[in-house]
Order: C-alpha cells, then sequence, then structure tokens
C-alpha cells in the first residue's frame, strides 16, 4: 500500500524570470543595488510622468474594471479540431533504471542526480500582482515563458449539502508583461463538488490546468483527474483529456508533450503523455506508485515515486 503525498503550500518566491527591470529590482531587493540608488532611479521617473502600477491599480482593474468570461465546460474528452493545432509529436519514453527509494529520502534523491526543485505555485513575479481581490487569494502564477502572466485566484466557499466541507471556485487573470491585468476567466464550472486545481502551466498562447480530486476516485464515480487546454485570448476550450489523467502532484510540459500521473492509494498507477497541442494520448507508462516529481534533465526524465526512483530516456 502506499500514499499520494501531501501537496506543499504555495509559496511567494521562486520559478521563471521576469522583464530585465524586475530583475533589477530584485537584485536592489537582495542588497547588490544600494537603497538611494532605488530611490534615485524613482525620483527619476516621477519626474519624467512615469508611474509605475502596483498591485493596488490592478487590484482595482481585478475587481471593478474587467468583465469577467465565464468559461463554458464541453462534455470530457472533447477537442475542438477546427482550432487545434496538427502537430506530430514523435516524444517517447524509455525506462532506463528502477530502484527502491528509502521514502523519505526526497532531498538525498534531488542531489545525488544534480537535478532542480521544480517550479513552486507562485513564481517570484508574483508579487508585482495583487495577493488578494474579490475572486479570493492567488494560488498559482506563472509566466508563459515570453509576454504573459497567468494568476489563478482561489476562493473557497462552504459546501451547503454537509456532505464535504469547502468548494473551489477559480478565475484565471492574464497579465501582461508589465503586470497590468488584461483579461479575466471564470473558470468554476470545470469544478463541481470537491475538485480542485492543484497545476497549471501557460505556454505561449495556451493555458493547460487539471481537474482533480486528491482522493479516491470512487468517492466522485471516477468524474476527476482532467487536463485542460484553453485559449488566453479567448478562453475557448481547445481540448480537455479523459478522466483519471491527472492527479499525482503535477504535470511537466516537455516540448510538444505533457508528461501527467495518475494514481492514489490502492489505485493503479501511471504516467500518460499527451499531444500538448490536441491532447491526444501519446504514450502510457506503468508504475509502482503514483510520481511526487517529475524532473527533466537533458535527454532524460527522472520520477519520484513514493518507493521507487525511475530514469527514463526521452526518445525524441
Amino acid at each position: 500500500m502506499h500514499s499520494t503525498p501531501n501537496r506543499i503550500p504555495p509559496t511567494s518566491v521562486g520559478g521563471t524570470r521576469g522583464p530585465a527591470v524586475r530583475r533589477h529590482c530584485r537584485g536592489a531587493a537582495a542588497g547588490r543595488l544600494p537603497a538611494a540608488a532605488v530611490f534615485g532611479i524613482v525620483a527619476l521617473l516621477a519626474s519624467l510622468g512615469v508611474r509605475a502600477r502596483g498591485p493596488g491599480d490592478a487590484t482595482l482593474v481585478i475587481n471593478s474594471e474587467l468583465k469577467p468570461v465565464i468559461v463554458k465546460v464541453p462534455k470530457f474528452p472533447f477537442v475542438d479540431k477546427a482550432k487545434v493545432a496538427k502537430v506530430k509529436v514523435t516524444l517517447r519514453l524509455k525506462e532506463a533504471d528502477s530502484k527502491p527509494n528509502q521514502i523519505t529520502d526526497d532531498e538525498d534523491w534531488f542531489a545525488r542526480n544534480v537535478l532542480p526543485h521544480p517550479p513552486l505555485d507562485l513564481s517570484e513575479e508574483s508579487r508585482f500582482v495583487p495577493a488578494d481581490t474579490r475572486w479570493g487569494i492567488l494560488r498559482h502564477f506563472r509566466s508563459n515563458g515570453n509576454d504573459l502572466f497567468v494568476g489563478v485566484y482561489q476562493e473557497t466557499q462552504p459546501r451547503k449539502d454537509g456532505v464535504y466541507d469547502t468548494h473551489f471556485l477559480y478565475r484565471a487573470v492574464v497579465f501582461d508583461k508589465d503586470y497590468n491585468p488584461l483579461r479575466i476567466f471564470v473558470l468554476d464550472n470545470f469544478f463541481p463538488d470537491i475538485l480542485e486545481m492543484s497545476t497549471m502551466q501557460p505556454v505561449g498562447n495556451i493555458l493547460y490546468f487539471d481537474c482533480n480530486y486528491n482522493g479516491y476516485a470512487s468517492i466522485l464515480e471516477k468524474k476527476t483527474g482532467y487536463l485542460v487546454a484553453m485559449d488566453l485570448t479567448t478562453g475557448d476550450v481547445l481540448w480537455a483529456s479523459k478522466n483519471l489523467t491527472a492527479s499525482a502532484w503535477h504535470f511537466l510540459v516537455l516540448d510538444d508533450t505533457l508528461v501527467a500521473g495518475y494514481g492514489f492509494t490502492d489505485e493503479p498507477d501511471f504516467l500518460y503523455l499527451l499531444n500538448r497541442h490536441d491532447g491526444s494520448l501519446l504514450q502510457t507508462v506503468k508504475l509502482k506508485s503514483a510520481h511526487s516529481f517529475l524532473i527533466a534533465k537533458g535527454n532524460r526524465l527522472y520520477v519520484r515515486t513514493y518507493d521507487t526512483d525511475y530514469v527514463f530516456d526521452i526518445k525524441r
């Protein structure tokens, strides 16, 4: 018997880098730039009539000025063949090694394989956007790797049926490179009952996110473990996976592939490779237990599970 590790609560540091100006600001915060120099820069900008937008400005826009777009939920699984890109993906995994671990030696595993830790729920740039709005608290914040950031706000509401304690509501806010809010998408309909979002990642103009329950699938009649791809301009759903595809900790974007995992105590455990453009299933890999971490390094994928460490060669 095994169990899926508890999820780590979000923190306010880590993740990808933002614009160069923000990197200098972070350098100042770390003491690499004297405080006097920072104040001098601010004064110069003020004299030129330039006013930096801050979280307070963005809060006002998010709360009052942006018109929320309610995203329609298709019947899962789903693919909009007219809108998805037709990309042939050849990436596959081949097991190179597997060995038992000591269960509690996570940090030794990272050090032994010289692996970076996965991105945190809130990247460092999240300090430049509101942490709390009428739509809830900031739960995820990531860069799309180019010119946009996406923040997902989570609101927790009590349930009325008395079966479970809470119900989660989610709104995705799109920010430009200067942290100005552009669009807000209401994702509530993807999360009925006690489903929640554990991971999201924008890539280009697409937001990938999961809808899952950290528990036995039978409780929800197996209506859990979905992956969704949404257009960040229109809010249109491009595709949505079948159920029981993604529930284990986090998924990974690897080239044109999404690597996701599903599993829970006394349930079958797998890795799934999906074409990230249309959601089609590329490969299924059986695991002894659900993954805790997925770390790509060079041409190898390192997979940490409850009691077994795997190494896969990435065949492109």
